[in-house]
């Protein structure tokens, strides 16, 4: 089978995984590429290990994002309607199990398969009541979201006006792949509306961005114009909905700033390690996935498990 191709793409989130720390974007989207395969040297096989690695807000952020998914799936494909305590319930059970199997580490030896967190890879000791505060807060967030107005409505339209549930997908702009991946998405009367779930703090320059970014893509996917589009942010943690509109003079400039944007990535595709520098300061490498291997905390012989 022939080895697959790192060709360029374009995304918000890679975009600022750059601006945080440039040498953890080259490990990300470069020292880590192939790690998967059976003959991956060790350096490269920590680096695809180490890039699973989630915070315990993330992690909780996922599980949240992922029983949604779930329970709105069932809904699209015509099957019963789960019970919001039905759902927490079995949130519930996978955190524990994910958390379970992540202290033990069996990420090192399948890290698509199981939970990789971040603090147990770098052995920080937290107190039980904090674990339990953050798998309490994802459950927060869900009760938020199945009692809310915009669940009901999802749970009510007519299937052929769905268009997206957390589908990875793109569109070209200047020869160039954009990845976006919309939470939900369905036509609304004569418009479309787009929603994307939060469970934390979200900087709201940054969340319009990306929700520009989205309209963008549906106005070109489906056709429909600018004005005619609305993406929501329901954050769940604050039970609040944010709404992002862009008109249509806007479009040529939000287009050439994510080319601006993406040229200058592309620019950096595959070349050297070393043209990737550290962060000026310390502030990215709180959260950073990869302490284990980078050189300003660590030497260049990568550990596992």
């Amino acid at each position: 089978m022939a080895s697959l191709e790192n060709v360029f793409s374009w995304s918000h989130s890679r975009d600022s995984c750059f601006r945080r720390c440039p040498r953890q974007y080259f490990f990300t989207y470069y020292g880590a590429w192939g790690g998967w395969e059976r003959g991956a040297d060790q350096r490269t096989r920590a680096f695809y290990v180490l890039k699973q690695l989630r915070g315990r807000k993330m992690w909780a952020g996922e599980n949240v994002h992922n029983a949604i998914r779930y329970s709105l799936s069932a809904i699209r494909d015509g099957g019963s309607l789960f019970s919001a305590e039905s759902v927490i319930e079995q949130t519930l059970q996978n955190m524990r199990s994910q958390w379970r199997d992540s202290g033990e580490g069996l990420y090192w030896e399948n890290p698509k398969k199981n939970c990789a967190l971040w603090e147990h890879e770098y052995d920080i000791e937290l107190p039980d009541e904090e674990w339990k505060a953050t798998v309490d807060h994802a459950l927060d967030c869900l009760r938020t979201f199945f009692t809310s107005e915009t669940f009901q409505m999802i749970a009510t339209l007519p299937r052929d006006a769905w268009l997206e549930l957390e589908d990875l997908a793109s569109f070209e702009l200047d020869g160039m792949k954009i990845w976006v991946q919309l939470d939900f998405a369905h036509r609304d009367n004569d418009g479309i509306a787009i929603y994307d779930w939060k469970t934390g703090r979200a900087d709201k320059e940054t969340t319009h961005q990306q929700l520009a970014g989205y309209i963008l893509y549906a106005a070109q996917r489906w056709r429909v114009p600018p004005e005619q589009i609305v993406a929501r942010e329901f954050n769940l943690a604050a039970n609040s909905i944010h709404e992002t509109r862009i008109a249509t003079d806007e479009i040529a400039s939000l287009k050439e700033s994510i080319i601006i944007a993406a040229d200058e990535l592309k620019k950096l595709h595959g070349v050297a390690e070393e043209n990737f520098p550290l962060a000026e300061d310390e502030a990215p490498c709180k959260s950073c996935n990869f302490l284990r291997v980078c050189p300003r905390w660590h030497d260049d012989t990568a550990e596992s498990g």
